[in-house]
Formats: C-alpha cells, sequence, structure tokens
C-alpha cells in the first residue's frame, strides 16, 4: 500500500508510459487524457455536452446534429447493423507483429450482446485485405457459426469484406475496418 503514492506518482510524471489494468488492457500516454466525452442531452432545441464533463464544446445546433444524424442513419441502413470487427494478439508467427481475427457481428439494440454467430440469411463473406495478402479474396463460406478469418500481420491495414445473402433480390453489403493495434488486446491466454 506504501507503494501507491510512488505509482500514482511515475504515471502522473509521464514516467511510466503504459498502464496495464487487469484484463490486459493497457492504455498509452498518448490516449491517456483524451476529452471525456458523456452522452448527449437534447434539450431547447440544442444538443449540449454536460457541464461535468472536461471536453469544451460549444452547443451544436439541432441542423448541424441532423445532418450527421442523416448520413448515420443511411450508413446504417446500408450495412443493415453488419459490422466488421477485429481482435489481436502479439503474434507467434515469425516476422508477424500480431496475429488478429476478423469477424462479422449484428448489432442488437438495447443491452444485450450482439449477434456472432447462427447469420441464416447470409451465403458466404468475401475478405480482402490488399497487397501483403497477394491481392487474393478469401472467401468463406457460412457454416452457421462465427463467419471470419484469422491472420496475422506486422503492421497496420484496411481490410474489405462483402457479405452475400441467400435472398437472391438482397445485394451484398460491403464493409471495411481499419486493423489497427491500438485498441485493448486478447488476454495473452486467447
Amino acid at each position: 500500500m506504501s507503494l501507491v503514492p510512488i505509482f500514482v506518482a511515475l504515471v502522473i510524471g509521464g514516467y511510466i508510459g503504459k498502464m496495464k489494468l487487469p484484463g490486459g488492457v493497457e492504455f498509452e500516454s498518448v490516449v491517456q487524457n483524451l476529452p471525456a466525452i458523456q452522452p448527449q442531452v437534447i434539450a431547447s432545441g440544442k444538443v449540449s455536452l454536460p457541464e461535468a464533463t472536461s471536453f469544451q464544446a460549444k452547443d451544436v445546433p439541432l441542423d448541424e446534429a441532423g445532418k450527421m444524424r442523416k448520413q448515420r442513419g443511411e450508413e446504417i441502413q446500408r450495412i443493415d447493423l453488419y459490422f466488421l470487427v477485429h481482435v489481436y494478439k502479439r503474434s507467434t508467427s515469425p516476422g508477424q507483429k500480431y496475429d488478429i481475427r476478423l469477424f462479422i457481428i449484428r448489432h442488437i439494440q438495447g443491452a444485450g450482446a450482439n449477434q456472432k454467430e447462427g447469420f441464416a440469411e447470409i451465403e458466404k463473406a468475401e475478405f480482402y485485405f490488399g497487397r501483403s495478402w497477394g491481392n487474393r479474396v478469401f472467401p468463406v463460406l457460412n457454416d452457421g457459426g462465427a463467419i471470419g478469418v484469422s491472420t496475422s500481420a506486422w503492421g497496420t491495414f484496411l481490410a474489405t469484406c462483402r457479405l452475400t445473402f441467400k435472398d437472391p433480390n438482397k445485394p451484398p453489403i460491403m464493409l471495411f475496418r481499419y486493423v489497427d493495434f491500438e485498441m485493448a488486446s486478447l488476454s495473452p491466454s486467447s
């Protein structure tokens, strides 16, 4: 317990660049002090942030928020609540930095878990990662489980995924994901 004040002083003073918290989450010093943004409160025709936040933003008129809300709604409608997501851990492959799992989820409104498997409506997903993967398309047929791929990489890349549906009248959906390594990684046991 007597070391806690010393540890806090080292973190605040910037002598410790990363903090490792239970569960394997690391916060680099560059992102530790980002402005905190609380959920928006709508009042008097304006969207404003609560005064308690450290983020100093001007009130945003609803017409500007409305434009963004419209574009956001159009994108959600285009992708039909399907998202391409990723998790990663340090690589076990020579010459690679990270082992990555990219997979499809479907957003579920409310507090319930997002759908990660059992996509009866999807026929297949096709993944494309660019030149470092030989400019090839990697098809994954839907077997009822999770729909995704595992790969390794030495750096960041843009992942592209085309979802094809069993219904011939439903056009394919293109999903994109910038695969970065800034987010929390998988725990070592994963």
